[in-house]
C-alpha cells in the first residue's frame, strides 16, 4: 500500500559533513515523485548554514526541530518516520544508523565508509553517491516503491540480531586466537 505522506528524517547534531543540506536540496526531486512527502530535520546546529537556507527556502514540507535531541526522544522521531536519511559527505560511523536499525527504520545513506557497508551487508535500505542530491532523491523514491521498505525493515532486524557486542567479542576472540 503506498504511503500517503511519507516522512523522511535527518537526526543528530547538525554538522556540514553530515550533508543535511543535501537532503534539503534533494527534496524537490523527491516531491516530484511523492508530492506529499515531509522532511524532518531534528538536531542542534553549531552554525547557521542549514537554518539560513531553510529560512530562504520557506518550504512547508520541511519541519525543523533545532534543539538538542536527547536519547530519550530519539525513538519518538524514528517511530514517526518512514525513512532515515544519512547523506553524509564524510565520516566513519553514525549512531543514527544504529538507532535506525533499533527502530526498524529503513535508511538511505551515502557511499561513506562505516555507513554504506552495514546498509549493504544487512539490506537496510539503499546507498547513493555522496554530495549528490539528485541521487539521494532517486534513492528515496526507490525505497518508497513496492516492497522495498519492508525488505529494508527486515534488514534492520538482521542488523539488530547479528551486529551485537557478543558477536563482536566472538570475532575479536577468533582474530586473537588466529595469531
Amino acid at each position: 500500500m503506498p504511503l500517503e505522506e511519507p516522512v523522511l528524517l535527518c537526526i543528530g547534531l547538525v554538522r556540514p559533513y553530515k550533508g543535511f543540506l543535501d537532503a534539503v536540496k534533494a527534496l524537490p526531486g523527491i516531491k516530484a515523485g511523492r508530492p506529499s512527502v515531509r522532511l524532518v530535520i531534528a538536531g542542534e546546529a553549531y552554525d547557521s548554514e542549514l537554518d539560513d537556507h531553510l529560512k530562504e527556502a520557506a518550504d512547508p514540507a520541511i519541519l525543523r526541530d533545532a534543539r538538542y535531541i536527547p536519547d530519550a526522544e530519539v525513538g519518538r522521531f524514528c517511530s514517526a518516520a518512514d525513512v532515515m536519511l544519512l547523506p553524509y559527505r564524510s565520516g566513519t560511523q553514525s549512531g543514527a544508523l544504529a538507532a535506525a536499525a533499533h527502530f526498524d527504520l529503513p535508511v538511505v545513506v551515502t557511499e561513506v565508509e562505516g555507513l554504506a557497508g552495514p546498509v549493504r551487508r544487512f539490506g537496510m535500505g539503499c546507498v547513493v553517491p555522496a554530495a549528490a542530491p539528485d541521487a539521494l532523491a532517486a534513492g528515496v523514491l526507490r525505497l518508497l516503491e513496492g516492497d522495498a521498505l519492508e525488505e529494508a525493515r527486515q534488514g534492520c532486524r538482521r542488523m539488530r540480531r547479528e551486529a551485537t557486542w557478543s558477536a563482536f567479542a566472538d570475532t575479536l576472540d577468533e582474530l586473537i586466537e588466529g595469531r
